[in-house]
């Protein structure tokens, strides 16, 4: 889910501020998680501080952001923790 965020995002104009829609089906669609799954990768990754939600609108929509600061530094000590 994370990388599939992060191709969406490449593809955004600057105005965004790095924030995109995705629908629950369009997430099944492109990444073939089912509800459930995508529930439980989303919550991990907001509780990691790699991806922002908010809410927006009537009805309400689901908004992504993905922080690559966040990622950038969890790969970093990844990376370094695999050559220790």
């Amino acid at each position: 889910m994370l990388s599939q965020a992060i191709w969406t995002t490449q593809s955004l104009e600057p105005s965004a501020d790095g924030w995109f829609i995705r629908s629950q089906e369009q997430w099944t669609q492109e990444t073939g998680l089912s509800r459930w799954e995508q529930e439980t990768a989303r919550r991990a990754l907001r509780r990691s501080g790699l991806l922002e939600e908010r809410r927006v609108g009537m009805p309400a929509k689901l908004w992504f952001r993905v922080r690559p600061d966040a990622v950038w530094r969890a790969l970093q000590a990844h990376a370094g923790a695999s050559y220790r």
